[in-house]
């Protein structure tokens, strides 16, 4: 268990190169300067001490056989501690969170915290106490509840059931008038 140093000393371009040099022995780890130049930047923006950049390193080849990318990199050492730039972020291989190391959490020599247990909401309230508050949050629920039934439609009292043989007499007529107009062509107004 390495406990977090939270000094903030400056790491010199000989301890980064280090770091760098630690990291390369991962399998597609960039071989040109400025990729290097850039993922150097990226440890000096994460780490506030080179004992913490030297986990990462040690970390990151305990987790990885091939280089993942510095956003990894970066949550990585989120998992353990918040970054000196303040950018935190998650991993996109780890779905479930980073895996702690062997033997438990580094974090195990931090005091536990103990919460205080939070007070239960008054009866008939599932949101908060506030009474208001919670009317209108049930009321936005409600409107926006993809289950509740949907009222009926009333028929239409102006108007009577259409029957098949309705729509069986109107066919007929139209064939009817069709044929009509057929044998009687009325002529066009000249």
């Amino acid at each position: 268990m390495t406990p977090i140093n939270k000094n903030i000393e400056p790491i010199t371009p000989h301890e980064i190169a280090v770091v760098i040099s630690e990291l390369s022995v991962l399998q597609y780890f960039p071989a040109d300067k400025d990729a290097r130049t850039t993922i150097a930047q990226d440890l000096l923006a994460i780490c506030p001490n080179i004992q913490e950049a030297r986990w990462l390193s040690r970390r990151m080849r305990q987790l990885f056989n091939e280089w993942p990318g510095p956003r990894e990199l970066r949550a990585v050492y989120c998992s353990r501690n918040r970054p000196r730039d303040g950018y935190e972020v998650s991993s996109l291989l780890y779905l479930d969170g980073v895996p702690t190391p062997p033997g438990g959490s580094e974090l195990a020599w931090y005091p536990t915290i103990q919460e205080t247990p939070r007070p239960l909401l008054p009866a008939g309230h599932t949101v908060t106490a506030d009474l208001e508050l919670e009317n209108q949050v049930r009321s936005v629920a409600a409107a926006k509840d993809l289950n509740r039934s949907k009222p009926a439609l009333l028929p239409n009292p102006n108007t009577e059931a259409i029957t098949q043989a309705d729509i069986d007499r109107a066919v007929i007529e139209n064939r009817n008038k069709r044929a009509a107009e057929e044998l009687h062509p009325t002529e066009p107004n000249v």
